[in-house]
C-alpha cells in the first residue's frame, strides 16, 4: 500500500519561511494531525511518517542551520501533542554531498537534546552510485549514536532526472523505470551482503504529475514531469515496476549473474509460502536492442514438484502507455480523442507475457530463456502448486471495486456508489486538459452505500463547454462527460 510521508514545512506566507512564531507553527502541526486522525482514523495516521524539514540547505541561508533545530523541535512538540504515537523525523537534505552539513549536526542535536526522532530521511538527487551509497552513509552515521542507532532510514525523494539529464524526463519512460529497479536491487543486495537493514522506504518523486512546480508542459498528457502517474491517472512504466516490487516476498534470496560484468542483473526473494520471485532487468542505458537471458531458480520447495508460473514485463512496448502516446504522434491535451485515451489505458497496466499453471520442476529447479529489451524489467513468479487433495480452510477475501452510478439532471448530478470496505472517495469536475474546476467530494467514506449530489449551479464561473465528472475510489475510476450551458 502507498503511505504518505507528510512534510512539516512550507508554512503559510504570513508566518514567514522558516516560521517566525514557533508557537503558532507548533499549534498548526498539532491541529493538522488531529484533523487527519479525525478524517482517516488514528491507526491509519500512526502508520504515516511526519518529516521536518524539506531540503533545508535551500531554505536556511548559506547553510546556517541554527534555525533548523528549533523548527524541528517545535514541529515534533506539536505532532506529539496531537498524538504521542505518531512517527516523526527528518531532515531530508537534497543530495549526498550535503549530508555531512545537515544529517550529522541534526543527529548530534537530537541525541544531545533527547529530542524524539523515529526516522532519518534523505533525498538522493545525485549521481548513480551516490544514490546507492547514500543509504549506507546514513546507517554509518546513525551507528555513532547508540541511543538512536536503530532508527528507520527513509529515502523520501529519488529519481533519475539529473542522473541522465534527459528531455523528456526519464521518469516518463522505460529508462527511468529500469533505473529504479536497478537502484532498489543494488541496495537490497548490498544490505544482504553487509547484514544491514533495508530502507524503510525508497521513494519515487512524485506520485502524480498533478502538482505545482511551475515548469512543466501543461498542454501535454505526458508533461515532461516526474510523476508515477500522468494526466487522467495514466500509469507510467515506473508505476508497473513498483507493482513488480510489491509482488516480491520479504525474504531476500541470493542471485548470481553471469557474466558478472554485464548489464543484466537482478534480485530475488521468497515468501512464507515458499514462493520465489526473481526481478531481472537490463540496465543498458545507452544502446538499443535486446539481450538473451537465461534464468535458473534452484532449491524450490514444492510438495507436488510443480509451480504456478507467471512472467510480468515492462519495456518499450509492454506496460508502457508513454510509447503508445508517442506512436500516436504525441498529441496535445486539446487534440486527444477518447480513442487516444482508451489506447493509453489499455497499455498502462502491468503486462503478463507468459503464464502456465503446474509447471513440472526438474530436481527442484526451474529454468527458462528470455529475450529482454535493453531498459527492460521482468518479474518471474513461481508459486508452489498445492496438492489437489488439500482442503483449504481459510476463507478467501475478494475485494469488489465500487461501481459508480451517475444520474444527470438539469443543474445537478447524483452519484451513487457502494463500498465493500472503507476508502477515500473523490468526485470532481475537470476540463478538457484534466484541470480540476470544482471538487464536490474528497473524503474518507465508510463501507456501505452512498449518494452524493453535485450542484452544477455552483460552477457558474466555468465557461460553457464540455467537462468531465471524475469519480474515484481506491484504484477504480469512472469518468462521465458533462456539458455546461449556463
Amino acid at each position: 500500500k502507498i503511505k504518505p510521508v507528510v512534510e512539516m514545512c512550507d508554512p503559510p506566507s504570513i508566518m514567514g519561511r522558516p516560521p517566525s512564531n514557533l508557537t503558532k507553527w507548533s499549534n498548526l502541526i498539532c491541529e493538522t494531525i488531529k484533523h487527519c486522525e479525525a478524517r482517516y482514523g488514528v491507526a491509519e495516521v500512526r502508520s504515516w511518517r511526519f518529516e521536518s524539514w524539506n531540503e533545508p540547505e535551500y531554505q536556511f541561508a548559506q547553510g546556517n542551520y541554527s534555525l533548523l533545530f528549533p523548527v524541528y523541535d517545535s514541529s515534533v512538540a506539536g505532532a506529539l501533542r496531537a498524538d504521542s504515537s505518531v512517527k516523526v523525523g527528518g531532515p531530508s537534505p537534497a543530495n549526498y554531498d550535503v549530508y555531512p552539513n545537515t544529517i550529522t549536526p541534526f543527529l548530534n542535536h537530537c541525541d544531545a537534546s533527547k529530542i524524539r526522532v523515529d526516522f532519518v530521511s534523505h533525498h538522493t538527487w545525485t549521481d548513480y552510485w551516490k544514490t546507492v551509497d547514500a543509504h549506507f552513509w546514513v546507517l554509518n552515521e546513525l551507528a555513532k549514536h547508540p541511543t538512536i542507532r536503530t532508527r528507520e532510514v527513509l529515502n523520501t525523494e529519488c529519481g533519475p532526472t539529473w542522473v541522465f539529464n534527459l528531455k523528456p524526463q526519464p521518469q516518463e519512460t522505460e529508462l527511468g523505470a529500469t533505473w529504479e529497479a536497478d537502484m532498489v536491487s543494488q541496495i537490497a543486495k548490498r544490505c544482504h551482503t553487509e547484514s544491514k537493514p533495508f530502507p524503510y522506504c525508497f521513494s519515487w518523486w512524485v506520485v502524480s504529475d498533478v502538482f505545482d512546480e511551475g515548469k512543466y508542459y501543461d498542454s501535454l498528457p505526458f508533461p515532461s514531469c516526474m510523476g508515477a502517474t500522468s494526466r487522467q491517472d495514466i500509469r507510467k512504466p515506473i508505476y508497473n515496476v513498483f507493482k513488480m516490487l510489491n509482488k516480491m516476498g520479504t525474504i531476500f534470496t541470493s542471485i548470481t549473474t553471469n557474466p558478472t560484468t554485464g548489464t543484466v542483473n537482478g534480485m530475488a526473494a521468497s515468501d512464507s509460502s515458499n514462493g520465489v520471485q526473481a526481478l531481472v532487468y537490463n540496465a543498458d542505458y545507452t544502446n538499443s536492442g535486446n539481450d538473451n537471458v537465461a534464468v535458473t531458480v534452484d532449491n524450490i520447495t514444492s510438495s507436488t514438484g510443480k509451480v504456478n508460473y507467471r512472467c510480468y514485463l515492462m519495456d518499450q512496448t509492454h506496460s508502457n502507455a508513454y510509447t503508445v502516446w508517442v506512436n500516436q504522434g504525441s498529441p496535445a491535451m486539446h487534440t486527444m480523442t477518447q480513442a487516444n485515451w482508451n489506447a493509453l489505458r489499455s497499455a498502462m497496466n502491468l503486462a503478463t507475457v507468459d503464464s502456465t499453471d503446474s509447471v513440472q520442476l526438474t530436481n527442484n529447479s526451474f529454468s527458462r530463456s528470455y529475450t529482454l529489451n535493453r531498459r527492460g524489467v521482468m518479474l518471474i513468479s513461481l508459486i508452489p502448486t498445492k496438492p489437489s487433495t488439500q482442503v483449504v480452510t481459510e476463507s478467501a477475501v475478494v475485494k469488489v471495486k465500487p461501481a459508480f452510478t451517475i444520474i444527470v439532471r438539469t443543474g445537478s448530478v447524483a452519484v451513487s456508489f457502494a463500498l465493500k470496505e472503507s476508502d477515500n472517495v473523490a468526485i470532481s469536475l475537470c476540463d478538457g486538459s484534466g484541470r480540476v474546476v470544482r471538487t464536490f467530494l474528497n473524503e474518507y467514506r465508510q463501507a456501505g452505500s452512498h449518494t452524493v449530489r453535485c450542484n452544477l449551479a455552483t460552477t457558474k464561473k466555468a465557461p460553457n463547454g464540455i467537462y468531465f465528472l471524475k469519480c474515484r475510489a481506491g484504484d477504480c475510476t469512472t469518468i462521465q462527460k458533462i456539458v455546461l450551458a449556463h
